[in-house]
């Protein structure tokens, strides 16, 4: 079954990649993203299934994989340096400080979470299917299975798939703050009843249908989406398909990757006043 799914991801529209959003999840399925050369497919898999998946596609040329969950760590960490690392370091990354205060650019909402990436239940399934995040000098970095892009200054390969962090939620804030007919981000969580997190996510999805249906033209997408893992891995699929469209050309990007290895990176909607304070906030 997962050999006939693989065989299903074609490359995107105008593109030779082929894109894949994944929601992975520690003990619930994983949710998947992918064009099938038509229309988006949703597919979920359980813990062996995917690393059945991921270990196909390490054979398969022009892949990239947009991974909801960190992939980078801690400083990088020398033995016997007492000074390298400050505190904090181990329980959240400066991409993430940046993102849980207020500042001119930025205002935190209830229901979009940047928690500290210690907190982050799926960090153990993705250190285990990817490698990644490398979390000090006894991590090995040879043979990984993907090459990670974790800054700007990396270039996708076409020799070997490719995987970037994402964060859908956060993504979906930036591509909406401006949106007033939104009153609440929560669609995921306990904190809501299960019909608002279903009627949220179809509203959601349905607003950044809209906003992109320019870009996405040609494919056929589901009517609806009415849970958060289909939401989060549809998100994620639409930030790596725009990375992708953009890649090698003079388009201006619509998305970016923020952050390095040393700070914590994503992909992310290229926000200038975002991008611009985050460099501040660095220096």
């Amino acid at each position: 079954m997962t050999k006939f799914i693989a065989k299903q991801i074609h490359k995107c529209p105008n593109t030779k990649w082929r894109v894949l959003g994944i929601d992975p999840a520690p003990s619930n399925p994983s949710c998947v993203c992918f064009f099938d050369g038509e229309k988006l497919i949703f597919e979920s898999f359980e813990v062996h299934e995917l690393h059945q998946l991921l270990n196909i596609l390490n054979d398969e040329p022009h892949v990239l994989i947009t991974w909801d969950a960190p992939l980078t760590g801690p400083p990088l960490f020398k033995p016997g340096e007492a000074a390298t690392y400050k505190k904090g370091d181990f329980t959240q990354r400066t991409i993430e400080a940046f993102f849980m205060r207020d500042s001119d650019v930025f205002k935190k909402q209830k229901g979009i979470s940047t928690q500290g990436y210690s907190g982050c239940q799926h960090w153990t399934i993705t250190k285990t299917l990817t490698g990644l995040p490398i979390l000090g000098p006894y991590c090995q970095r040879d043979n990984l299975p993907f090459h990670h892009i974790e800054s700007t200054k990396m270039e996708l390969r076409e020799d070997k798939p490719n995987i970037v962090e994402v964060h859908p939620a956060l993504a979906m804030y930036l591509w909406l703050r401006g949106d007033k007919g939104i009153t609440s981000w929560r669609y995921k969580g306990n904190r809501e009843n299960a019909k608002n997190k279903s009627e949220r996510c179809k509203l959601f999805y349905k607003k950044l249908k809209d906003k992109f249906n320019l870009e996405l033209e040609g494919i056929h997408l589901p009517e609806s989406v009415e849970n958060g893992d289909k939401l989060d891995a549809f998100i994620a699929w639409v930030l790596g398909y725009f990375y992708a469209l953009h890649n090698g050309t003079n388009k201006e990007k619509q998305v970016e990757v923020l952050g390095d290895e040393e700070k914590g990176s994503m992909l992310l909607p290229r926000d200038k006043d975002v991008f611009k304070g985050f460099s501040a906030f660095c220096s």
